[in-house]
């Protein structure tokens, strides 16, 4: 017998507990400033749940989240440079780069958030944008196995602008199992004064990597998010 979708709540409540664990990561940034880098990335990520941690908004007002994910990657860069006709790899070097997920429940929605930490912390400072994920009935985006979520997010800094782009991609062998997150893309689009960047990244799992081909999808370090 067939699982329903649940409602469009216990689907991003299940899609953020989905988080936790560790994932591949494969990431291709394309800086359109040939003094700006370009390359591959390859590594981990890891969400670790933790307690939520108290912010307070502009008001004064102190919220707590019901739910916090502490988000940690890491792994090599491979800067691509063009030398004349071709391209060529230069040396590798080691990235880190931590995040805080957080959900939010109210009376009416639950909001997804992306939060950066404040530098060589773990602490919580301000808001990299909340996520748009609209339920889209769009048959193409559904199935009996496969249940694809599309998100939206914005963040400016100073005069740069990131339009980011996410894909859930939840699925089950049986109908009638439960949808769990199998795998996730995220796209950030940097347009301003100082940078023009494309940042690509997917994400699976370490026991679904050698069941499909190598990807290549983009790096995201300290020089190409913001400072």
């Amino acid at each position: 017998m067939s699982q329903s979708i649940p409602s469009h709540s216990a689907l991003l409540t299940n899609l953020f507990q989905d988080l936790s664990g560790t994932w591949l990561l494969n990431r291709k940034l394309q800086s359109a400033d040939s003094s700006a880098p370009s390359g591959r990335c390859s590594g981990t990520a890891t969400f670790t749940t933790r307690a939520p941690s108290p912010v307070l908004d502009a008001d004064g007002k102190l919220h707590i989240a019901h739910a916090e994910l502490l988000y940690h990657e890491q792994g090599e860069f491979e800067v691509i440079k063009a030398v004349g006709n071709n391209l060529a790899s230069v040396p590798t070097f080691t990235f880190a780069r931590k995040y805080i997920w957080r959900l939010q429940r109210t009376e009416n929605a639950v909001t997804i958030s992306i939060w950066f930490t404040k530098p060589g912390t773990e602490t919580i400072d301000y808001l990299f944008h909340k996520i748009d994920l609209p339920f889209d009935n769009d048959p193409d985006s559904q199935s009996d196995h496969r249940l694809v979520l599309h998100g939206t997010g914005g963040h400016l800094c100073v005069e740069d602008f990131y339009n980011s782009f996410y894909s859930f991609t939840m699925s089950r062998s049986d109908p009638s199992l439960p949808l769990t997150l199998s795998s996730w893309t995220t796209v950030h689009e940097v347009l301003g004064p100082k940078k023009d960047q494309h940042i690509e990244t997917t994400f699976v799992r370490p026991e679904q990597a050698r069941l499909i081909p190598t990807l290549e999808a983009p790096y995201l370090n300290d020089s190409s998010i913001e400072q």
